[in-house]
């Protein structure tokens, strides 16, 4: 992930575990990243008590995490900050756990963003998981943009019932 996609963010954060030492997140990352609970959990508790911009950083590092709970609420928590969270959730969706794609899908629907559209295409046309290809054919859905209905119709003919259900209800939707 890039760093202009972890914009520091106005605010504050609570004060509450260890304060992320004066070598800022870079201090941690390591542990962010690992798939081990024992060093992951604390350094994102560390992460949320951060003072901002030091929180976003820390969350858009997070959302790497080979640990996919530590990824996952990180995609949860960066939903929050709707635009500015949009570009490390595009920049991570490719290449996390499919759990954290998920949540990533999930967040880029609440946040309701049309530069969610392509990437979100792209993924689904790559992925062999049908859980994410059901969950972007919803996401989409949710979007409203009516020039995606030719894009999704071919995904009537799915062989998973679960692709199918959900490209006719975004379709009801985007034709309604």
């Amino acid at each position: 992930m890039t760093d202009s996609a972890c914009q520091p963010q106005e605010g504050g954060g609570a004060s509450g575990p260890p304060p992320v030492g004066a070598g800022g997140i870079s201090e941690i990352r390591a542990d962010l990243l690992a798939r081990e609970p024992a060093r992951c959990l604390p350094a994102l508790e560390q992460v949320m008590g951060a003072d901002e911009p030091l929180r976003f950083e820390g969350i858009c590092v997070a959302l790497a995490s080979r640990n996919p709970l530590v990824g996952s609420a990180a995609a949860e928590t960066l939903e929050a900050y709707r635009e500015a969270a949009i570009a490390p959730l595009i920049q991570t969706i490719d290449t996390a756990h499919i759990l954290v794609a998920l949540r990533i899908i999930r967040a880029l629907d609440a946040i309701g963003s049309p530069q969610a559209v392509p990437p979100l295409l792209a993924l689904l046309k790559s992925t062999p998981h049908v859980p994410v290809r059901y969950t972007i054919i919803e996401s989409l859905g949710n979007l409203g943009d009516r020039s995606l209905v030719s894009l999704l119709r071919p995904y009537l003919d799915d062989a998973d019932h679960h692709v199918r259900e959900k490209t006719l209800l975004a379709l009801e939707k985007l034709t309604a």
